[in-house]
């Protein structure tokens, strides 16, 4: 009896492991937080993909929320995102805190940038890029100003800049 019980504990613990290896596909993850009325999500979404190239666009992960800071910092405390995109009247010296950011000087771009003192080297750098959506707002505005911004956890950093280098165009 014994040896069918440890038989099933290992059966099952493979099973775990493997159902845990399972999805190896890379995605990168973008967070928007703005206030689209909920009927311009998937707007938002179809604008996004048709700026990507077809092989970005199958490899990314949309989530919207509503602009709540609160919700902002417990996304990032709990390090979701690989491209964080916020409304810009979110963007606080706690958001735009430099060791928790991407530099992204080789991306700069006609767009508005926001930029940030290095703490270790004392030079500014690009940290934020603005990105203008042609999306309703719930409060009835047309053109939606996003600052985007990639933080340093990110496990796709690379694909996340490719994203937003996309994006920015």
């Amino acid at each position: 009896m014994m040896q069918i019980i440890k038989r099933w504990a290992i059966l099952l613990t493979f099973s775990f492991l493997l159902a845990g290896c399972g999805d190896n596909e890379e995605q990168v993850n973008l967070l928007f937080f703005t206030d689209i009325e909920e009927t311009a999500e998937e707007e938002l979404i179809t604008t996004v993909q048709a700026q990507l190239d077809d092989s970005l666009s199958q490899s990314i992960d949309l989530e919207v929320y509503s602009p709540v800071y609160e919700r902002l910092i417990s996304e990032i405390a709990g390090h979701n995102g690989d491209v964080i995109l916020v409304d810009a009247d979110m963007v606080t010296p706690a958001v735009l805190e430099p060791e928790g950011l991407v530099e992204l000087d080789h991306i700069v771009t006609d767009s508005q940038t926001y930029m940030a003192t290095n703490p270790k080297t004392g030079e500014e750098h690009v940290y934020g890029i603005t990105i203008n959506t042609n999306l309703t707002s719930e409060e009835g505005g047309s053109s939606h100003e996003l600052v985007a911004l990639i933080p340093i956890y990110s496990d796709y950093a690379k694909q996340a800049i490719t994203v937003l280098e996309k994006l920015s165009e």
